[in-house]
């Protein structure tokens, strides 16, 4: 190996401490060090695109004003790979121009543009917090703190606490009648504004989504995302205002209206867990605009998978595995809408969060 070559590696690798992530954010170079600068835009093909939409936003205001021709090639193939992931170049400043990727007429913006630039947002508000009396100490209880949390999501919250707790530890509701004694105040959790991995953007109807906004989203089409309805739905001896429905959550190994496949082992792992931890159910998903329910109107009874397949009808037959879910609804506008179809499939809510380990994007 040359002198050259082995002085070029250590100058390699030097910038490359430079560009590591710090969660989603990158430790840019200074506007001096032009050296790093080439580095980090030399391998802009191998950066996400929060990572490249990051970098090129940074580019441009550390050189925007004042640009220098050692970074022209950088920027253009830069501005290139986001305009072939659909972002396009909206900087008018002087490093644009200089470079030749100045657009004079650029096309109308769209949802995915600007998610893609929108970073997380430092918004944080308390969320659990742990009491204990201060004097005769004894039981710990859990208070939600944050509005946003409903009754019957709290309820989840603590049960999943209670779920993550060794034997002879638990939590209660804190009680809601004051008391004089002094407590302990133990701030757990934080609610904070996170940013989504980003799909592609779903299509609805402007006065669907602005009548799902308020408490209710009833009038909503009921559409859940799942492609085989409830299966039963029976009313209740002597009473006109309950409804029995049953219906698959999973059909494991099925591909379902979202392009998602989820085999049988990890079907049960998700029907054991609701089970545990969660029971919390929704008109809609939450994070789609829909709203939990309240056990005054929706009561999951019964949760399992299916031992054997079971031919519902002549025309669909359920596979060993499936996930089946079964609640009861409750008050005469719940019912009006399961007899109406408005509420007639059950759809998994779920999210993953990755981390890398690695320090390679990917």
């Amino acid at each position: 190996m040359s002198e050259h070559s082995e002085l070029k590696k250590k100058k390699k690798r030097k910038a490359k401490v430079k560009v590591l992530k710090d969660g989603n954010v990158f430790i840019i170079p200074s506007a001096t060090d032009f050296e790093d600068w080439l580095y980090v835009l030399s391998e802009v093909l191998w950066y996400s695109l929060e990572e490249m939409v990051w970098v090129h936003a940074e580019l441009h205001k550390t050189f925007g004003d004042k640009p220098e021709a050692v970074l022209y090639s950088g920027e253009v193939k830069l501005s290139q790979a986001l305009r072939q992931m659909g972002l396009e170049h909206r900087y008018d400043d002087a490093l644009s121009k200089a470079a030749g990727t100045l657009v004079t007429d650029p096309v109308d913006p769209t949802v995915e543009e600007v998610g893609a630039y929108i970073q997380n947002i430092p918004v944080v508000s308390g969320a659990i917090t742990l009491l204990q009396g201060v004097e005769k100490g004894g039981q710990v209880y859990a208070q939600i703190d944050s509005s946003v949390l409903t009754p019957s999501l709290a309820k989840a919250v603590i049960r999943q606490i209670n779920a993550s707790l060794p034997p002879g530890l638990n939590v209660k509701p804190a009680p809601r009648a004051a008391k004089e004694e002094l407590v302990q105040r133990l701030l757990v959790s934080d609610l904070k504004l996170e940013k989504r991995r980003l799909r592609s953007p779903e299509v609805a109807v402007w006065k669907t989504i602005i009548e799902s906004a308020p408490a209710t989203v009833l009038k909503t089409d009921g559409s859940l995302g799942v492609d085989v309805n409830i299966c039963r739905v029976e009313k209740a001896d002597g009473d006109e205002w309950i409804r029995y429905m049953l219906g698959p959550v999973v059909i494991p190994k099925k591909v379902d209206t979202e392009g998602e496949l989820v085999c049988e082992s990890d079907t049960r792992d998700a029907c054991h867990w609701w089970g545990r931890n969660s029971r919390v159910l929704a008109i809609k998903h939450v994070l789609l605009g829909g709203r939990v329910t309240s056990d005054d109107e929706l009561v999951a009874v019964e949760n399992y998978c299916l031992p054997t397949d079971w031919k519902v009808n002549e025309e669909l037959t359920l596979p060993e595995g499936t996930w089946m879910l079964a609640a009861t609804a409750h008050g005469q506008e719940m019912c009006e809408a399961v007899d109406r179809g408005e509420l007639q499939a059950w759809s998994m809510g779920a999210y993953t969060v990755a981390e890398d380990l690695t320090g390679i994007s990917v």
